[in-house]
């Protein structure tokens, strides 16, 4: 729904009979700003994997009091993409795979709905002040708990993905490590490093690409980048919105196996000649993500899950 959506509004910015609309829209752009009080935070451990804690993100009164926190572990924010919810792939997928790794960590599903289910320009426009609120309440708990933004991962699907960047650049890239999961680029310009997720954003950013659809990036702007089967349409889908969430998928999987082997290859063909079968050969995902990794990387799937074929 999300990428039909996507497909629909690309049309209507680009096409001359919606300029007067877009040029309304554009007037707006700098008065688009989202409230603390539009968005909350939905806290999972291992000692509540099912049954949510519902926190403010306008201060740090309910994590400090939180029956469950523990400042000890990894701090893992999930963040949706756009008309995204809480019910979302990334965020089901990603923290079940965090639970069934047997690893401990605390999952803020983060819930940004009300910014994120606007009309999509404003829905891009507003993330530089959701970005803004998220770092805040994080810088917040540095401070408070005594811990490193090292102790932070961001993963994001979709315009989410560059979210999880602007949070990251507010932050002047302290945070640990950034997983971008199918960034959209409608409206987003990589010349606009404070605006997208980019390897400024944190000391590890691994981005997967999934898709060639309208606004969808081939443009590589992480430490690592992988495309999986070409980036252009993915085995078992029928249509580009599966193969668009088909991203959460494939890191949630990586979560639990080893299997996700991928070559260092600058090319999609040259990765199916066999030009690049010499290069160098890496796991994608994980948890933590490698940070040794660098480049951009290829690899093939399953039609089915597992995904992985190694």
């Amino acid at each position: 729904m999300e990428f039909l959506s996507l497909l629909i509004v690309s049309i209507l910015v680009w096409n001359s009979s919606g300029a007067e609309l877009w040029s309304h829209l554009r007037n707006q752009k700098q008065a688009v700003r989202a409230k603390a009080a539009d968005i909350k935070l939905y806290l999972y451990t291992n000692e509540n994997t099912q049954g949510e804690e519902v926190l403010s993100i306008e201060n740090l009164d309910d994590l400090i009091n939180s029956n469950y926190y523990n400042h000890s572990l990894k701090n893992i924010f999930i963040m949706h993409g756009w008309t995204g919810t809480i019910l979302n792939d990334v965020n089901i997928e990603t923290k079940a795979a965090i639970f069934e790794s047997g690893k401990s960590a605390n999952i803020f599903v983060v819930d940004w709905s009300i910014p994120a289910g606007l009309f999509y320009p404003l829905a891009v426009w507003s993330i530089p002040s959701v970005g803004q609120i998220i770092a805040n309440y994080i810088d917040e708990m540095i401070n408070h708990f005594g811990i490193d933004g090292s102790d932070f991962i961001l993963v994001g699907h979709s315009i989410g993905a560059h979210l999880a960047g602007v949070v990251g650049s507010n932050l002047n890239g302290t945070i640990g490590q950034i997983v971008g999961l199918e960034p959209v680029w409608i409206l987003f310009s990589a010349n606009n490093l404070a605006e997208i997720l980019d390897k400024t954003d944190a000391a590890v950013v691994h981005i997967v690409h999934t898709t060639r659809g309208f606004g969808i990036s081939h443009v590589s702007t992480g430490h690592a980048d992988f495309y999986f089967n070409g980036a252009i349409e993915q085995p078992g889908c029928v249509d580009s919105g599966c193969a668009h969430a088909r991203a959460c998928a494939y890191y949630a999987e990586s979560i639990v196996s080893s299997g996700f082997k991928a070559l260092k290859c600058s090319s999609y063909e040259e990765f199916q000649n066999g030009d690049c079968s010499g290069n160098q050969e890496v796991i994608f995902g994980g948890y933590p993500l490698d940070g040794s990794i660098s480049g951009d990387f290829h690899l093939d799937t399953a039609e089915v899950a597992p995904f992985a074929l190694g």
